[in-house]
Protein backbone atom coordinates (compact mmCIF):
# COMPACT_ATOMS: atom_id res chain seq x y z
CA UNK A 1 0.00 0.00 0.00
CA UNK A 2 2.80 2.41 0.48
CA UNK A 3 4.66 1.66 -2.24
CA UNK A 4 1.28 2.39 -4.55
CA UNK A 5 0.52 5.64 -2.23
CA UNK A 6 4.42 6.42 -3.11
CA UNK A 7 3.79 5.59 -6.95
CA UNK A 8 0.44 7.61 -7.46
CA UNK A 9 1.70 10.76 -5.51
CA UNK A 10 5.08 10.73 -7.31
CA UNK A 11 3.77 9.71 -10.91
CA UNK A 12 0.33 11.64 -11.13
CA UNK A 13 -0.92 14.19 -8.48
CA UNK A 14 -0.72 14.31 -4.61
CA UNK A 15 -2.27 11.81 -3.31
CA UNK A 16 -4.10 13.63 -0.59
CA UNK A 17 -6.08 15.75 -3.62
CA UNK A 18 -8.00 12.11 -3.88
CA UNK A 19 -10.16 12.75 -1.08
CA UNK A 20 -12.39 10.03 0.26
CA UNK A 21 -10.89 7.07 -1.34
CA UNK A 22 -7.37 8.31 -0.03
CA UNK A 23 -8.56 8.52 3.49
CA UNK A 24 -10.39 4.90 2.86
CA UNK A 25 -6.83 3.24 1.76
CA UNK A 26 -5.04 5.22 5.33
CA UNK A 27 -7.65 4.16 7.63
CA UNK A 28 -7.45 0.26 6.26
CA UNK A 29 -3.80 -0.40 6.96
CA UNK A 30 -3.71 -0.32 10.50
CA UNK A 31 -7.82 -1.55 10.27
CA UNK A 32 -6.01 -5.07 9.60
CA UNK A 33 -3.78 -4.92 12.85
CA UNK A 34 -6.55 -4.50 15.06
CA UNK A 35 -8.11 -7.07 17.37
CA UNK A 36 -12.14 -7.63 16.53
CA UNK A 37 -12.85 -6.21 19.97
CA UNK A 38 -10.65 -3.09 18.88
CA UNK A 39 -12.56 -2.96 15.59
CA UNK A 40 -16.15 -2.34 17.07
CA UNK A 41 -15.41 1.12 18.70
CA UNK A 42 -12.56 1.53 16.39
CA UNK A 43 -12.76 5.48 14.57
CA UNK A 44 -11.27 4.42 11.75
CA UNK A 45 -14.45 2.96 10.80
CA UNK A 46 -15.66 6.32 9.85
CA UNK A 47 -13.44 6.58 7.21
CA UNK A 48 -14.18 2.87 5.33
CA UNK A 49 -17.27 1.93 3.94
CA UNK A 50 -19.03 -0.60 5.97
CA UNK A 51 -18.78 -3.17 2.98
CA UNK A 52 -14.94 -2.95 3.32
CA UNK A 53 -14.77 -3.82 7.38
CA UNK A 54 -17.66 -6.23 6.23
CA UNK A 55 -16.24 -8.12 3.80
CA UNK A 56 -12.37 -7.67 5.89
CA UNK A 57 -14.63 -9.84 8.94
CA UNK A 58 -14.23 -12.21 6.42
CA UNK A 59 -10.82 -13.51 7.04
CA UNK A 60 -11.12 -13.17 10.59
CA UNK A 61 -14.08 -15.20 10.86
CA UNK A 62 -14.48 -19.48 10.84
CA UNK A 63 -14.40 -21.42 7.35
CA UNK A 64 -18.20 -22.15 7.63
CA UNK A 65 -18.97 -18.24 7.25
CA UNK A 66 -18.92 -18.14 3.54
CA UNK A 67 -18.55 -14.76 1.95
CA UNK A 68 -21.24 -14.03 -0.72
CA UNK A 69 -18.28 -14.82 -3.62
CA UNK A 70 -18.41 -18.50 -2.10
CA UNK A 71 -22.02 -18.20 -1.49
CA UNK A 72 -23.27 -17.52 -5.02
CA UNK A 73 -20.49 -19.13 -6.74
CA UNK A 74 -19.00 -16.18 -8.72
CA UNK A 75 -15.59 -15.58 -9.66
CA UNK A 76 -13.58 -12.56 -8.02
CA UNK A 77 -14.14 -10.20 -11.34
CA UNK A 78 -18.30 -10.94 -11.23
CA UNK A 79 -19.06 -10.54 -7.75
CA UNK A 80 -16.04 -7.02 -7.93
CA UNK A 81 -18.55 -5.82 -11.18
CA UNK A 82 -22.07 -6.58 -9.04
CA UNK A 83 -20.65 -5.08 -6.13
CA UNK A 84 -19.85 -1.58 -8.25
CA UNK A 85 -23.42 -1.23 -9.42
CA UNK A 86 -24.75 -2.09 -6.01
CA UNK A 87 -25.28 0.46 -3.30
CA UNK A 88 -24.07 -0.35 0.54
CA UNK A 89 -27.60 -1.77 1.47
CA UNK A 90 -27.53 -4.36 -1.50
CA UNK A 91 -24.15 -5.63 -0.24
CA UNK A 92 -25.42 -5.77 3.30
CA UNK A 93 -28.50 -8.15 1.98
CA UNK A 94 -25.80 -10.43 -0.01
CA UNK A 95 -23.63 -10.28 3.29
CA UNK A 96 -26.96 -10.86 5.77
CA UNK A 97 -27.52 -14.31 3.61
CA UNK A 98 -24.63 -15.35 4.33
CA UNK A 99 -24.80 -14.73 8.16
CA UNK A 100 -28.29 -16.60 8.55
CA UNK A 101 -26.60 -19.43 6.75
CA UNK A 102 -23.62 -19.41 9.27
CA UNK A 103 -26.00 -19.11 12.37
CA UNK A 104 -28.08 -21.83 10.86
CA UNK A 105 -24.85 -24.01 10.82
CA UNK A 106 -24.10 -23.18 14.17
CA UNK A 107 -27.78 -23.90 15.38
CA UNK A 108 -28.02 -27.08 13.84
CA UNK A 109 -25.05 -28.20 15.38
CA UNK A 110 -26.55 -27.16 18.90
CA UNK A 111 -23.88 -24.71 19.91
CA UNK A 112 -24.94 -21.60 21.19
CA UNK A 113 -21.81 -19.75 20.59
CA UNK A 114 -20.97 -17.97 17.59
CA UNK A 115 -17.27 -16.41 16.02
CA UNK A 116 -17.23 -13.10 17.64
CA UNK A 117 -17.10 -11.51 13.99
CA UNK A 118 -21.01 -12.49 13.55
CA UNK A 119 -22.30 -9.99 16.23
CA UNK A 120 -20.01 -7.40 14.59
CA UNK A 121 -21.00 -8.18 11.23
CA UNK A 122 -24.76 -7.71 12.40
CA UNK A 123 -24.24 -4.45 14.03
CA UNK A 124 -22.48 -2.75 10.88
CA UNK A 125 -24.74 -4.26 8.85
CA UNK A 126 -27.87 -3.25 10.42
CA UNK A 127 -26.82 0.45 10.57
CA UNK A 128 -27.33 0.16 6.94
CA UNK A 129 -30.83 -1.18 6.51
CA UNK A 130 -32.46 -1.20 9.76
CA UNK A 131 -32.54 -4.79 10.39
CA UNK A 132 -32.48 -6.78 7.23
Amino acid sequence: MAELELAVGQNLFPVEQLGAPYRALRAFRPVIFLETSQLASSPLRQDLPPSVILHHLYSRGPEELHSPLQRNRLTPMQYSLWMDSQGEDQIWKGIKATLDDYAAKVRSRGDKEFSPVYPLMLEIGSSLSGNC
